[in-house]
């Protein structure tokens, strides 16, 4: 009757407790439903974009001075003709070559 009784109480615990009364959803999981995957990738992407909108904007504005200040440059008045643009370009490469001379020599004196 002991061992009996042991045995009712041992079985009527085990199904207490294997019987819940939660039902566990995984609804909250964003990874368990591809079409939600799919539609959270896009609004992340969408809101990616327009952070980079944004930032170009920025910048945009950022340079917006210095852009004007280069329109206004001399130079744009003095080059008005192909010919003036290859005497500019003649003189300009000569500067250029001696100005990366100069580099060089300095990295190879430096390092």
């Amino acid at each position: 009757m002991k061992k009996k009784s042991i045995l009712v109480a041992t079985i009527c615990l085990i199904i207490c407790s294997c019987s819940t009364n939660k039902i566990i959803s995984y609804d909250d999981d964003i990874y368990s439903n591809p079409v939600e995957e799919k539609k959270l990738a896009l609004i992340a992407k969408a809101n990616q974009e327009k952070q980079i909108g944004q930032d170009y904007k920025e910048k945009l504005s950022q340079i917006q001075s210095q852009k004007e200040i280069l329109l206004k440059h001399s130079l744009y008045e003095k080059v008005k003709t192909i010919e003036d643009l290859h005497q500019f370009l003649e003189c300009h490469v000569y500067a250029v070559w001696d100005f990366m001379s100069l580099l060089k020599a300095l990295q190879s004196k430096l390092t």
